[in-house]
């Protein structure tokens, strides 16, 4: 299985710190991430008849851990590793005034 987290935080180093909620053509990059990870994975099947697994990983641990290795070789990088974690799966920030259907 290949886990992944920080989709949003790959989105702020490349692009800057814009939210991807609001802008389509981040949102666009991001799930381009996801889906080049998903061909990996497809590929992985292919060559090896394992079933391979791709999922947004619910690593506590590795949110920190991670962080805390790049803040160390990076430092602090705003809407990056300021917040001192990475958040698991892929959770909408809690500063976005949303509704539902949004």
């Amino acid at each position: 299985s290949l886990g992944y987290i920080g989709i949003h935080e790959t989105i702020n180093a490349l692009f800057g710190d814009k939210h991807v909620y609001d802008s389509e053509q981040l949102r666009a990059k991001g799930i381009a991430i996801v889906e080049r990870l998903r061909q990996a994975v497809d590929q992985w099947k292919e060559e090896t008849g394992y079933g391979f697994s791709l999922y947004s990983t619910p690593s506590e641990n590795l949110c920190d851990r991670f962080c805390r290795l790049d803040t160390a070789e990076f430092g602090v990088v705003p809407g990056v590793t300021d917040k001192g974690y990475y958040p698991n799966r892929f959770p909408l920030a809690v500063e976005k005034k949303v509704t539902p259907y949004d």
